[in-house]
Order: C-alpha cells, then structure tokens, then sequence
C-alpha cells in the first residue's frame, strides 16, 4: 500500500542496493484480510517482508532486519556500541511515541467513539506531535542527522513519519527549521527519491504547500 509504513524499509532495500520485488497489498479490495495476506501477517497490516523461508511484520523491526542483513551498507551502528544504544533509543521513540500521535491524529475513531470525543481526541494527538516535533528539531540542532554525521535507518524512519506529517500539516515541520532541514536533506538522497517514485507520492519532496 503505496505511502504507509512500508515506506521505511522500502527506502532501506533502495538504500542496500538488493533486488526486490514489491507486492501491492490493495486495501479498497481488503486484500489485507484475505487468508493468503494472514497467513503471513495474521495481523492484517502492512508492511510484511517475506526472505526466502522466513516472514518478518512490523516496519520497525523489518527496517531494523535489514539494516543488519546488509550491513556493508552501513545503515546501523555496530553491536555493542553506545550508538548502537542510541539507535535503539529512536527507532523505539519514533514508533512508540511519534507514530502512535501520528495514528492518533489519522484515525481518531480507531481509538474512541463519538463525533465530540474524536475531535478532542485528535486535538490532544496534535498538541502532543507538537512538542514531539519541536523536540526532535532540538536533537538535530547539532547534527544533520539523529545518530550525528552519519545517516542511518533510524533517519530513514523518521523521514517516512515526517511524510505522513506532511499529509497532514506541513507547517510542522516546515516551521522547526532544523527539522525542515533533515526533510529537504534526506528527500534528496537517491535511494529516497527511487522509493518515493516507485510508490508514487513524488509530490512529498518538497514543504511548499499544494
């Protein structure tokens, strides 16, 4: 499904350079709940990456999988590392915390129930992506990217998050300057624009508003 959260390690297999293949998950038709799909997702979402023998959910831990996979690609601090502790620190983060506000936000009725409850439910999701954000943009006040000079999946999981952002309100990040920086940067690199073009949703280069 072309812009959700197989946008992360769909960058990541641009990133190793290894051949692919994707497959569409049509969700207007539910693909998503037939048998063939939860056989290997029994959770019924995407993305799910399927290596020879062995079936990995949850786009975290698939863009974690491969970061490691291919580590000539250097995507993922060493083992045993404090940055390898660091790393763990923001792609938990970015999955607990931003895309739970980011869900929040998208699908208020997947939460709660009630036109009055929803759209305070959404507004309490907004103010805290708020501060999520503004804390984000202080942590790349420093350093173009989470880990420090180097990019690595972690950067690639936050650009997706900033995507979703930018679907929503584009003014977040467009006004954290430093954040706005990381997007701009990172939408450059060609591994990005590849997987950007190959799903469709080229219009996400740019924070200009449509």
């Amino acid at each position: 499904m072309p812009g959700r959260a197989n946008l992360a390690p769909h960058i990541l297999l641009q990133e190793t350079g290894v051949p692919y293949r994707l497959a569409l998950v049509d969700f207007e038709t539910e693909a998503q709940r037939g048998s063939e799909y939860l056989t290997l997702n029994p959770n019924g979402r995407v993305p799910t990456l399927v290596d020879d023998d062995f079936v990995i959910y949850e786009a975290a831990a698939i863009t974690m999988y491969l970061a490691d996979k291919y580590g000539k690609a250097r995507l993922a601090p060493a083992p045993e590392t404090k940055s390898r502790g660091r790393y763990y620190q923001w792609m938990t983060h970015l999955t607990n915390s931003v895309q739970e506000a980011l869900n929040q936000w998208f699908h208020p009725d997947h939460f709660v129930s009630g036109a009055c409850v929803e759209k305070a439910f959404k507004r309490n999701a907004e103010k805290r992506l708020e501060t999520l954000w503004t804390n984000l943009d202080d942590t790349l006040s420093g350093s173009p990217y989470l880990l420090g000079e180097s990019y690595s999946a972690c950067d690639a999981y936050l650009f997706f998050l900033t995507c979703w952002q930018t679907r929503l309100k584009k003014s977040m990040i467009r006004e954290r300057s430093n954040l706005a920086k990381f997007f701009e940067t990172v939408a450059q690199r060609p591994a990005v624009r590849r997987a950007l073009k190959c799903e469709g949703i080229t219009s996400w280069y740019s924070l200009v508003d449509d």
